[in-house]
């Protein structure tokens, strides 16, 4: 694993070697912060809970498969930490710790982007779409914007909160996982999973056009 910094001030990128190792990484934090799954999010839970409860909701485990990019706060990755024990974290946690020391022990106000190496076309959208993530949490005039423009969908919002709960999102992320999937996402793919039934092709665009200018002042 290898953390650089980003262009945008306070947002570190882990790269990862393999999707394997990258979710192996991330999954309990991820899930700690944004499960919809109940007993996961919010409280310390092991791997074997994690494993049933997905199976459970998805038909099998397929977790490792199913997710190739992951965001976290400061915020999220601090209490993390405080509620899972060392002696309960995994390998690849404690290695995750020890690479991100320097910057928790700043104190200041940070995020995680993370993504595999073998940068395909489908890797590079999900690094843009991870950094859209970083901007929102960190660029308060770039998550002002996209609220408003998401606020504007009036009713069209409820169907494509419906499309994330079926993803696995959990309604505490809808704002945040929708403004990244509109500003980030190739038509064709928003047209693929539905989205394009309630938001219009020049709503995308803007959209667009919004997450670009504010990536184009990092």
């Amino acid at each position: 694993m290898e953390l650089v910094e980003t262009e945008l001030p306070g947002c570190y990128h882990l790269k990862s070697v393999s999707q394997y190792e990258l979710v192996a990484t991330f999954m309990r934090m991820q899930e700690f912060y944004e499960s919809n799954i109940d007993g996961i999010r919010g409280v310390y839970f092991s791997i074997e809970e994690f494993m049933d409860a997905y199976a459970k909701e998805h038909g099998n485990f397929t977790y490792f498969v199913d997710w190739v990019g992951f965001n976290l706060s400061s915020r999220i990755i601090r209490e993390f930490y405080r509620k899972f024990p060392v002696k309960k974290l995994t390998n690849r946690e404690k290695e995750f710790k020890e690479l991100i020391a320097p910057i928790l022990k700043t104190r200041r106000k940070f995020c995680i982007i993370g993504t595999f190496q073998k940068l395909s076309k489908k890797e590079y959208s999900t690094y843009e779409h991870e950094m859209a993530h970083g901007l929102y949490f960190l660029n308060k005039k770039y998550k002002k914007k996209m609220d408003t423009m998401l606020e504007s969908l009036g009713d069209f919002k409820q169907p494509c909160f419906d499309i994330l709960k079926k993803k696995g999102y959990d309604e505490t992320v809808y704002y945040d996982e929708l403004q990244a999937y509109l500003a980030t996402s190739k038509y064709n793919y928003l047209k693929k999973k539905h989205y394009t039934k309630y938001i219009s092709k020049p709503l995308v665009l803007e959209f667009r056009k919004v997450f670009l200018e504010f990536k184009s002042r990092m």
